[in-house]
């Protein structure tokens, strides 16, 4: 009884001077998987974009380097377009032929001596098709959005966490005039809470993205399939703060407007109302900067499963590590500006309701 084939198009990039040599590569591929390669292209079709279309289409890229391969631009066109995807396993038809710079720290599998018949080699291949093929499909995240190559998220989100600084350092002023047991100390302890629960999520959530290169040997696959599947953008979404308390705890009938109104100038007031009027839109402005951090550790993380799944161990964790580094200015920022919100409001008895617990996922 054949194996029934999984859902998915495998892609094979491959020089057209190689086709004899590749065409048996291809049927062994053919007998398991749905492959296509561009002797498929129908008459009268365009060349170019139905093999582009093809090639966005694909779950998996099977590249096939060889002496030609290597010197041709087209071949490294499109293994470029879809690398960012982490869908690519590399091949080596001919024992010298040197891939190029950008692609040579790809770990290939070995081809050179593979006759046409079956090899431990070729198992390997399938069982790497397979492991890329069988995640659940995802919408083909658009290069720009992962956390290696973007421009905007993470400068949005630095700027987001310096101006909740600014505003809550507005905010903590109050404690002044507000002391344990007199006037509505609880809003404004309120208040904080919800700054201080965003700035929690997204730490927690850069520091499990993370956590798996930390550990010894292999890293595992399994927790990146979960942020894949949306477990980051889960955490921040349910663990952080939301603006509407924090007008509420400002504006309520015998809130903290009320209470301060005849105690401070009205200069003083004005000022007031205009940074808890800036926390109350933070919803649609800074703390949705923030939570867009989720969403770029899921496309990241969407890219790291498919090196591993492709059995790409070293590209993967040096992509981990190349994220690291690209998050650590945040990471600072946030941790910078959740000792000082504790430091402020330790006066008035702050202490942040994720303390010793874990952040819900």
């Amino acid at each position: 009884m054949s194996q029934r084939r999984p859902n998915g198009l495998v892609f094979v990039s491959y020089a057209h001077q190689d086709r004899q040599r590749v065409e048996p590569l291809v049927k062994a591929l053919a007998t398991h998987f749905n492959v296509w390669w561009d002797r498929e292209i129908e008459l009268g079709e365009l060349w170019r974009q139905t093999l582009m279309d093809k090639l966005d289409a694909a779950r998996c890229v099977v590249v096939v380097w060889s002496a030609a391969a290597v010197e041709r631009d087209f071949i490294w066109s499109e293994v470029d377009r879809v690398k960012q995807r982490g869908i690519v396993i590399p091949v080596k038809l001919d024992q010298h032929a040197r891939i190029p710079p950008g692609f040579d720290q790809m770990q290939y599998l070995d081809l050179t001596s593979w006759t046409g018949s079956g090899s431990k080699v070729l198992q390997e291949l399938f069982s790497r098709i397979r492991r890329l093929l069988g995640r659940a499909a995802r919408t083909p995240v658009d290069p720009t959005a992962t956390l290696i190559s973007d421009t905007f998220v993470l400068p949005q989100s630095l700027r987001a966490t310096r101006d909740l600084h600014q505003l809550s350092s507005k905010v903590h002023s109050l404690g002044g005039i507000l002391v344990p047991g007199n006037g509505p100390v609880e809003d404004l302890l309120g208040t904080l809470q919800e700054v201080h629960r965003t700035y929690t999520a997204v730490s927690k959530a850069i520091s499990r993205f993370i956590a798996p290169v930390v550990q010894q040997g292999p890293i595992a696959v399994k927790p990146y399939l979960e942020m894949e599947r949306g477990k980051l953008e889960t955490l921040i979404g349910k663990n952080r703060g939301h603006c509407a308390r924090i007008v509420e705890y400002y504006t309520r009938v015998g809130g903290l407007r009320e209470w301060l109104e005849p105690r401070l100038t009205a200069t003083k007031l004005k000022s007031l109302d205009k940074t808890f009027g800036e926390l109350g839109k933070a919803d649609g402005d800074l703390f949705e900067a923030l939570a867009l951090v989720g969403y770029l550790l899921t496309a990241e993380a969407s890219v790291i499963t498919g090196l591993l799944l492709a059995g790409q161990q070293e590209t993967a964790r040096k992509r981990i590590l190349a994220g690291r580094r690209k998050l650590l200015p945040l990471e600072r920022s946030l941790a910078k500006a959740m000792s000082s919100l504790q430091q402020s409001g330790g006066a008035l008895g702050f202490v942040p309701a994720d303390n010793g617990k874990q952040a819900t996922t």
